[in-house]
């Protein structure tokens, strides 16, 4: 019994050999995140899967600072821990940063390894990943190893590179129950009919190109650059076209009162909003695009596409579009599919 236990167990998590399923805890349609181990004896984290970025940190034992409530990681605990004798400085929007020291340290993912993986172990976090705002204990960036901050293999390129995966592909679900991070493939039962796929336009990011952006039958934009995005919840738009598309679609500037880049509609309302990757249109649903009521009692909403000041000329196809499809990262091919779901 046992024995058909720890079968049963295994089975869970990995359809086949060189696949696994890491099942995504959903925080409100804001954040998506799953666990890992890290160390010998592994103990278990939770982190957010991101796409936007390519390195994985975590809260050190030390870290002093908007950390406490986080499980933190101990490299000194660990009998396969390695100090790399380097400090890293990770740096977010606003200003807001992650620092602390780099080790190297077992990582494992559903039963898959990456052995002399390279982990950040953070002395310090910015309040926007205290445990009253983010859910998880750290980040483990999906993106290439270009535009890692430590100049280190990334967790998935290491997966590949030490044979563990059948296929250097993964895909995610984001929605509001079922989610779902499979590495090694796609799960054919989360999708219907073919994937659509499109290329990267450079690798470092996940960065391909939208061919149409579509609101209420028009074509608003063709042919933009794009990152897409698990690690953002709301769809950016540089804040000029920001405009221009809300001057199409009608939605009222917010700003004033939400912030810069935010618009609003009636709530009873919402435009038809739809992206076009391979010559193929993805409708948003209401649901996605409607962050809900401005205030209680209010008849205006807000919507998931918002206009910022990145400095930069691409948009971030953040989850609010991407619980809309089923998303496969292809890296062997350097390419994006999306299909739909089932």
């Amino acid at each position: 019994m046992k024995r058909l236990s720890l079968i049963l167990a295994v089975a869970i998590h990995a359809a086949y050999a060189g696949t696994v399923v890491i099942p995504l805890t959903n925080h409100d349609n804001v954040l998506w995140y799953g666990n890992i181990a890290v160390g010998s004896p592994g103990n278990t984290f939770t982190v957010a899967f991101d796409t936007g970025s390519a390195d994985l940190f975590l809260p050190g034992k030390g870290c002093s600072k908007n950390c406490n409530g986080h499980t933190a990681y101990d490299p000194n605990i660990s009998s396969t821990s390695s100090d790399l004798g380097k400090s890293f400085k990770l740096t977010f929007e606003e200003g807001e940063v992650v620092s602390g020291e780099e080790f190297t340290d077992t990582v494992s993912i559903g039963g898959l390894v990456a052995a002399h993986q390279t982990v950040g172990v953070a002395a310090e976090y910015p309040s926007s990943l205290g445990n009253d705002q983010f859910f998880a204990d750290g980040i483990l960036g999906l993106a290439f190893e270009s535009i890692s901050t430590f100049g280190a293999s990334p967790v998935m390129q290491s997966l590949i590179s030490q044979g563990q995966l059948d296929e250097p592909v993964f895909s995610f679900k984001l929605a509001a129950s079922g989610s779902e991070l499979f590495m090694g493939g796609a799960n054919s039962a989360l999708y219907t009919g073919d994937f659509t796929y499109t290329s990267l336009t450079q690798q470092g990011f996940w960065e391909v190109m939208v061919e149409k952006i579509e609101g209420k039958g028009q074509t608003i934009f063709s042919n933009i650059d794009a990152i897409i995005d698990t690690g953002t919840t709301l769809t950016v738009l540089p804040l000029n076209e920001a405009a221009q598309f809300y001057k199409v679609l009608g939605g009222t500037d917010a700003s004033s009162t939400l912030g810069p880049g935010f618009y609003t509609f009636p709530c009873d309302s919402f435009p038809s909003v739809s992206f076009t990757f391979g010559g193929r249109s993805f409708p948003m649903s209401k649901a996605t695009l409607d962050l809900g009521a401005v205030s209680q009692g209010s008849s205006d909403c807000v919507s998931s596409i918002i206009g910022r000041d990145t400095g930069v000329s691409y948009a971030i196809i953040g989850t609010s579009f991407l619980q809309n499809v089923y998303t496969s990262f292809d890296i062997g091919h350097s390419r994006i599919g999306f299909a739909q779901l089932a």
